[in-house]
């Protein structure tokens, strides 16, 4: 995600990050997106965007009245989640494999 944001000062950049647990941010312009199991919190993943510096994070991503859209985070956390989706099938897959072969 890191890699797309566009990039004047860094701020933006370095304002993207993650956190175990959900993740409640002083800033509401901070988007985030989590994934767990929901009564686990050490199983919850949040990364973010947006901090003091880089407020505008949202408008960035979204686009303002006088701004168009510049999707930054969400492509690329689909990106991610899409490739996470695929190794844990593999390891779903490989963990049934075993559990057959030892019945």
């Amino acid at each position: 995600q890191r890699d797309r944001a566009p990039f004047l000062t860094g701020s933006l950049r370095d304002s993207i990050d993650y956190t175990r647990g959900h993740y409640a941010p002083d800033n509401p312009n901070v988007r985030g997106i989590g994934g767990g199991l929901e009564d686990d919190d050490q199983s919850i993943i949040t990364i973010y965007a947006g901090d003091a510096d880089a407020f505008y994070a949202a408008f960035i991503e979204y686009g303002t009245e006088k701004m168009d859209a510049h999707p930054f985070f969400w492509p690329a956390a689909k990106e991610v989640l899409d490739e996470w989706a695929v190794d844990m099938e593999r390891l779903l897959d490989g963990a049934a494999s075993e559990f057959n072969t030892e019945q």
